[in-house]
């Protein structure tokens, strides 16, 4: 059972405790836990192939086959199936999630004849040491991604919009919940005409995010009536509440940056005020430690003065009394070991108020780089937040259209939700001549608002050359955008066109 090597190779020493502990076998001839992982693997082996006493035991008595037994008790997560080849991507996709010896034992219980195709594969890298399931396996044409994408991504297939609004509700409060279901026994018996017609009074009710949550829970699931719903258009009022909550989420998001930078100046602040305050003491005790080297100096000078004039007086007296020049002697010695003794002290006080200072102040230092870089960190932290809030919202959709549509806004954002629509941007030229000279574009739909009359020019002279039709909207914000690319691809321009 060469799968079996293999799997047994993978382990780590955690599993490895795991599969002793389900068969209650220990490692023979080794002091208990002290057995290294290669002898547990090796004994695992042995287990897996019944030759230990006790699983020979076991078999004898009518005991079923170890390996098998050991990894169909692992319980998986529910997977979407796809054919081994998009069940191998998705597996490794996943990553740390599962690991490798996992995701060996799903594919064998799965897909047991194409993975034993694949075993001199996983036992070359095993050899190597790298990731024994990384064979190259990879998605080669449009078709296969889309595919794989139906089945193994939330935002797209056929249960993308139940996907999405699920999500959306996870993100509710309790009072929100709690509306959700007040909203949708109001709203359960409205067809789209009539939600439409009184938006207003369920928006000033239960609020937008809310009513359009509501209306698409309660509209999913109807079939064979002569007012189904397109999918579209719940996917579209599903996408409207996403950019809503959003908008709400950012703005928290942005009250809680100002708050924690404001907290940031507060304590600067307060670090700037209690450094003031040290340095403030400092000086003033350096200012006394100056007094007193004055009043050394002082009194320096004054011995020198005193010296100066025993000189003076030993000179007029020395040739005549060696006596005296012997006191002279003595006495200039005695005061220039004071004088010593003073200037020592004066020099060690200094350096010590020095050190003492430097000290403090290297700490007060350190302290403020720590709580600055600290503060840094949060608003990075913060900040890395709202920037993975943005990346979720990518959808993934077969569509194809005769038209296309050039805006005076910025165009990512909208590429983001709707990628299956040909939007470009005046912003740039290549942009919207890229929208004009796609052979399959034969409409062109022009956002007139912030489009200067020159700017207009160029382009309905480039539409023209190219013998196609255009026709101008103005819209007041992005969510009336939005609003009107999802309403375009099902037809209904006439209603919200100028």
């Amino acid at each position: 059972m060469r799968e079996m090597e293999l799997f047994v190779d993978m382990i780590d020493e955690e599993e490895a405790d795991r599969i002793l502990r389900f068969f209650q076998e220990s490692v023979p001839g080794v002091r208990k836990n002290s057995a290294s992982l290669n002898q547990k693997k090796q004994h695992i082996k042995n287990i897996f192939k019944s030759l230990t006493p006790l699983m020979r035991k076991k078999r004898r008595n009518g005991g079923p086959e170890p390996f098998y037994t050991y990894i169909n008790h692992y319980k998986f997560p529910e997977l979407t199936k796809g054919n081994y080849k998009e069940q191998f991507i998705f597996l490794e996709e996943l990553g740390a999630k599962i690991q490798p010896f996992l995701r060996f034992a799903y594919l064998l219980l799965n897909y047991p004849n194409e993975l034993r195709e694949d075993l001199d594969r996983v036992a070359e890298n095993l050899e190597k040491g790298i990731n024994p399931l990384h064979l190259g396996y990879e998605l080669k044409t449009n078709e296969e991604v889309r595919r794989f994408f139906r089945k193994h991504r939330s935002y797209a297939g056929s249960d993308r919009v139940q996907n999405l609004i699920n999500d959306l509700e996870s993100y509710q409060n309790q009072n929100s919940l709690k509306l959700i279901e007040e909203c949708k026994k109001e709203i359960k018996g409205h067809d789209l005409l009539k939600y439409y017609n009184e938006y207003d009074k369920f928006k000033k009710k239960f609020g937008n995010i809310v009513s359009n949550i509501a209306y698409v829970l309660t509209h999913l699931d109807k079939e064979n009536e002569e007012d189904e719903e397109n999918e579209d258009i719940l996917l579209s009022l599903a996408i409207e509440a996403a950019v809503l909550l959003l908008d709400i989420n950012n703005n928290e998001l942005e009250e809680d940056l100002q708050n924690e930078i404001k907290d940031l100046k507060d304590s600067l602040a307060n670090i700037n005020k209690t450094y003031e305050v040290d340095v403030n003491k400092k000086n003033k005790e350096i200012e006394n430690v100056n007094e007193k080297i004055n009043l050394l100096e002082k009194a320096y000078g004054e011995l020198t003065q005193e010296k100066k004039d025993l000189n003076q007086e030993l000179k007029v007296t020395l040739d005549q009394n060696s006596e005296l020049k012997q006191q002279l002697a003595n006495l200039e010695a005695k005061y220039e070991k004071k004088l010593a003794v003073l200037q020592g002290e004066h020099d060690k006080k200094l350096k010590q108020v020095q050190n003492h200072y430097e000290k403090k102040f290297e700490k007060a230092q350190g302290e403020f780089n720590k709580k600055l870089q600290l503060e840094k960190d949060n608003i990075e932290k913060l900040q890395t937040i709202e920037a993975t809030k943005k990346e979720n919202w990518l959808l993934d959709k077969n569509f194809s259209a005769n038209w296309g549509v050039i805006t005076t806004s910025n165009s990512t954002f909208l590429e983001e939700v709707y990628p299956e629509v040909m939007i470009g941007s005046t912003y740039t030229e290549d942009s919207w001549k890229t929208i004009i000279d796609n052979e399959n574009i034969t409409n062109i739909y022009l956002q007139m608002n912030g489009l200067s009359t020159r700017q207009f020019k160029r382009i309905r002279l480039y539409i023209n050359q190219k013998e196609k039709k255009y026709h101008t909207f103005e819209i007041e914000n992005t969510k009336q955008l939005l609003d009107l690319i999802g309403f375009l691809k099902m037809g209904e321009r006439e209603k919200i066109l100028k």
